[in-house]
């Protein structure tokens, strides 16, 4: 994101980590001047491995809330799905899903099915919803 000319940078602390990771990127936007939202093009990393190093241990829980006496383990994270939003706006659009299975990425739009080389570019302008799964 950027804040007044700066990038920003987002943290956050983890007590344990997920099976699957599902990161929501904020692609629309407020316009005071418009007074709609608008949709951001940002192009965002998508990294194919994403490793999260170990979870908060001062903070680690179990679910009864008392302090863990085992800490979760590092987290490495590999990109398994990225759904993409094709539009301009919040009111209309299309949805475009891609999935690796079993090493090769496929693209699911609407009923048709079909393999791609690798993920699209166009995926880190306009994906929305980014799935990593923990190795």
């Amino acid at each position: 994101e950027k804040c007044e000319g700066q990038t920003a940078i987002s943290r956050r602390s983890f007590l344990s980590y997920p099976p699957i990771l599902c990161v929501h990127l904020k692609r629309f936007v407020y316009s005071p001047a418009k007074r709609d939202y608008e949709k951001t093009h940002a192009e965002v990393q998508l990294p194919l491995k994403w490793d999260l190093g170990e979870p908060s241990p001062k903070r680690a829980r179990t679910d009864d809330q008392s302090p863990s006496k085992e800490v979760d383990g590092p987290a490495i994270f590999h990109l398994c799905s990225v759904v993409c939003h094709m539009g301009a706006s919040m009111a209309s659009g299309h949805y475009i899903a891609y999935v690796k299975e079993s090493g090769v990425w496929r693209k699911y739009d609407d009923s048709q099915v079909s393999t791609v080389p690798e993920l699209p570019a166009h995926a880190a302008r306009q994906g929305y919803l980014v799935f990593y799964a923990r190795q």
